[in-house]
């Protein structure tokens, strides 16, 4: 099949929604000679910041010699991004290649009692099947929802690291953070060790308790490793790092090309976690190594800055933990500035609440959607603004209302377009492609 026919093919799978659970996967697995077994891995849960924190380890432990794979999502311009070898995506002509040949046992599992399998289980089988075929020193891997039923909990890996839990997809994962933290930390394996990074006292206490149960090694922020003297400019994010116990190695200074204090606490729990998998294998990391990821990180839609007549930030942030990060990052670098939010958001986050934490900083609401299932109406959105008293217009497209709030946006002003990685995704591909592409510099 073509490229644009293995999409459709993948499209056709999505009709059958989420359905957690791991027979599926495993099947299938089994049925391609268990490509899994064949790997190493690092597997990362969490509410926020699976992503900078996978892309944060990739790129270490890539800077220090090691052939490195990593699976994420969602995909921000191109489903490829999805699976990465050595920062490198896979192309196109491989990717279709890659569904067809998996396509017979895809159907064959999908024919069977349980079910046809999800996209989300395709594209895990996939990555798995491509990554053996390449042969990677390790895979980082990113749980989609949640992790105990998660489709690449089918993996064992080195080491487990858990980001920071919050309340998001209740629906699915629980209505408490004790319920939710139970999921996430369902990745957590016997005798495997694990790194956490700041956790609420709720969920900690229930990742502890897994952690005993497995007799997994913990390695906690706070307890075991820190970061110290965190500040943000624009060249970065920058801060002294404690590392863990048992290494006790410290690292003074180190630059993250990543904006916002909250990527400090995901470099620490990044670097603890790429020396628990170092030490795991009988490596040892290089601090210029750990330097020189960090400073060639790139994480595009989280804090990404182009520099227009007037400063534009795309950032992913979709929950209030991230709308938090958001915010304390545009307070540190940009102080004095009033900022115009283009803002769409799914319609099962608190859209309230993330408007009222936007409010303070806000000249002006831009509401709109991501053309996505599930949106929240740019009604919705405008109306918790103007609840806020905060002037807001309604635009429907992300583009469309990128370009008013750009044309409005006074010289003391900045715009910032937020709310949905959708939404960042669906912009920024446009942006790209389109005449504003040739006077927008990312800043580095």
């Amino acid at each position: 099949m073509t490229y644009e026919e293995a999409l459709n093919y993948l499209a056709s799978l999505g009709k059958f929604g989420i359905k957690p659970g791991l027979g599926r996967v495993s099947t299938a697995l089994n049925l391609c000679g268990n490509p899994e077994r064949q790997l190493r891995f690092i597997h990362i849960a969490g509410t926020n910041g699976k992503g900078s924190t996978t892309a944060m380890v990739a790129a270490i432990l890539r800077s220090a010699g090691l052939k490195t794979a990593r699976f994420t999502s969602p995909h921000l311009c191109d489903y490829c991004e999805r699976i990465v070898v050595d920062e490198q995506p896979i192309s196109h002509a491989e990717f279709a290649a890659l569904i067809t040949d998996l396509q017979p046992a895809i159907d064959q599992v999908s024919a069977g009692p349980d079910g046809s399998m999800t996209e989300f289980e395709v594209l895990t089988l996939a990555a798995l099947y491509y990554f053996a075929s390449r042969q990677p020193d390790v895979c980082i891997m990113e749980v989609g929802m949640g992790g105990r039923l998660d489709s690449t909990n089918v993996i064992v890996p080195v080491v487990s690291m858990i980001t920071p839990v919050d309340m998001d997809h209740m629906d699915r994962l629980g209505n408490t953070l004790a319920e939710i933290a139970a999921e996430k930390a369902g990745i957590i394996k016997a005798g495997r060790p694990v790194v956490i990074a700041r956790q609420k006292s709720e969920a900690e206490k229930v990742i502890k308790a897994h952690c005993q149960q497995k007799n997994a090694y913990l390695y906690a922020f706070g307890d075991d490793f820190s970061v110290t003297d965190i500040s943000t400019t624009f060249a970065g994010t920058s801060g002294t790092y404690c590392t863990i116990k048992g290494i006790e190695r410290n690292y003074e200074g180190l630059r993250i090309n990543l904006y916002g204090k909250h990527q400090a606490e995901n470099a620490a729990t990044a670097v603890a976690g790429c020396e628990v998998f170092a030490a795991n294998i009988g490596r040892q990391l290089d601090s210029a190594a750990v330097q020189r990821g960090l400073t060639e990180v790139i994480w595009p839609g989280r804090f990404e800055i182009f520099q227009l007549p007037q400063p534009l930030v795309f950032d992913g942030a979709h929950n209030m933990h991230g709308i938090r990060g958001l915010v304390g990052a545009l307070s540190d670098l940009f102080p004095t500035q009033k900022v115009r939010f283009v803002t769409g958001i799914l319609d099962n986050r608190p859209v309230e609440e993330m408007i009222a934490a936007l409010a303070p900083l806000a000249a002006h609401f831009y509401a709109t959607a991501a053309d996505y299932h599930g949106v929240a109406s740019p009604a919705r959105i405008a109306k918790a603004a103007a609840d806020q008293g905060v002037a807001t217009s309604v635009v429907e497209g992300g583009l469309h209302a990128l370009r008013q709030a750009l044309s409005e946006a006074q010289p003391n002003e900045i715009v910032c377009l937020c709310g949905s990685l959708y939404l960042v995704g669906e912009v920024r591909s446009a942006l790209q492609n389109s005449s504003e592409n040739s006077s927008a510099t990312r800043k580095e």
